[in-house]
């Protein structure tokens, strides 16, 4: 009896070992991959990007297509053309000739297209510099650009949702007393985009009062004075704003510190940025998850798909994300938020750090207890 009690005391405790070093082995970091799972680089295409390094998107964006093209073997040029700062007419040729004094011919497989200003310089010169080169585009704000850019037989992509319906949605429920939305845009497609989607949503609440700042007819003085102007009952939505009258640029950070500073309303983003600055939070689209599907579509081309018959892509992936801090500063019911939506700083409880090897020190521990409850039988 006694030397059958201890063959199965010795096997539980093996097979707790075994299967915590099972658990251990999933709950260590997967996050670097050796050069090896790299495919060895068999094409190269041409990046034009609409913004330059400083703006919101660029890290989520570069994230994306990195990840893609280096596991397809794709090299890849980058340009920026600064469309911010350097958006005129003259802006766009003086760009144009740089770009076509740099390309060689044959040089590049396929063309990148990143945000509207790079979709329509893609369009505009696509017979002199990208002849018969196929484009894919991603991060499109305006509707009917992506639609008219995708009709071209060269040319397919992915529209920027903005998901401002659901994200003023979340928000009257946040927030069943405030009654007044303020939208803060400038200019720029992405800002009209926004402006055109927000008052169109105001039909279905019609028991709410819209209104619109537009910093690109404002001094920044004078949109510090607009935003001190914004009843205390209000919802800010920050939108795209980043210049002004007198063709300053700000960064996202920036128009963020001056709003929150400014006002005491709870302040919305329909875009990532601003976080730790005043923000609340947000619905955007994940700008990494769709810049990652841009370049695996690049990837087919290139493996023979034919870009024609791909269509363009409406509907990708979205992130809900909110200050913890802020969320409990301002009393909102937590129930209300989407499943999957990140709270951040939020305090770390001993799970956040050590959830996940738990049930591996568990195991362990029932092992030893195991053993030493075997032990002290033998001795009885």
């Amino acid at each position: 009896m006694r030397k059958k009690i201890h063959i199965i005391s010795h096997s539980v405790s093996f097979l707790c070992l075994v299967a915590a070093v099972f658990l251990l082995s999933f709950a260590v970091d997967k996050s670097y991959k050796h050069d090896s799972t790299l495919t060895e680089s068999a094409h190269k295409i041409l990046c034009l990007c609409s913004y330059n390094t400083q703006y919101f998107t660029y890290e989520p964006q570069v994230t994306g297509l990195q990840r893609s093209l280096d596991e397809s073997g794709i090299d890849y040029d980058v340009f920026f053309m600064d469309a911010k700062k350097y958006g005129t007419e003259h802006d766009i040729k003086v760009f144009h000739d740089f770009l076509k004094d740099r390309m060689r011919p044959g040089e590049y497989e396929a063309v990148i297209l990143g945000d509207d200003n790079a979709l329509l310089f893609g369009m505009k010169y696509q017979e002199e510099l990208f002849k018969g080169l196929p484009m894919v585009f991603f991060g499109i704000n305006d509707y009917d650009l992506a639609m008219q850019a995708a009709q071209n037989h060269y040319i397919t992509g992915f529209y920027e949702e903005t998901y401002l319906d659901v994200l003023v949605e979340l928000t009257s429920k946040l927030f069943p007393d405030s009654k007044k939305f303020v939208a803060i845009h400038d200019e720029t497609v992405a800002g009209r985009s926004d402006e055109k989607k927000f008052y169109a949503l105001s039909r279905n609440y019609p028991d709410h009062d819209f209104s619109d700042i537009d910093t690109s007819v404002l001094s920044n003085k004078e949109f510090i004075q607009a935003v001190k102007g914004i009843p205390s009952d209000a919802i800010i939505f920050f939108m795209n704003c980043y210049d002004d009258k007198e063709g300053n640029i700000y960064t996202v950070n920036s128009r963020a510190k001056t709003i929150s500073r400014n006002s005491s309303c709870p302040i919305i983003r329909n875009y990532p940025g601003g976080e730790n600055h005043g923000v609340l939070g947000g619905i955007y689209m994940d700008f990494e998850n769709q810049c990652y599907l841009a370049g695996l579509t690049i990837s087919k081309i290139l493996n023979g798909a034919d870009v024609s018959k791909i269509p363009l892509v409406e509907i990708t992936d979205s992130r809900c994300a909110f200050d913890w801090q802020l969320v409990k500063e301002y009393k909102l019911n937590t129930s209300v938020f989407q499943k999957g939506t990140i709270f951040y700083n939020k305090p770390a409880t001993i799970f956040d750090y050590y959830g996940r090897i738990l049930p591996a020190m568990g195991l362990i521990v029932a092992a030893l207890l195991v053993t030493i409850i075997f032990l002290n039988f033998s001795e009885a």
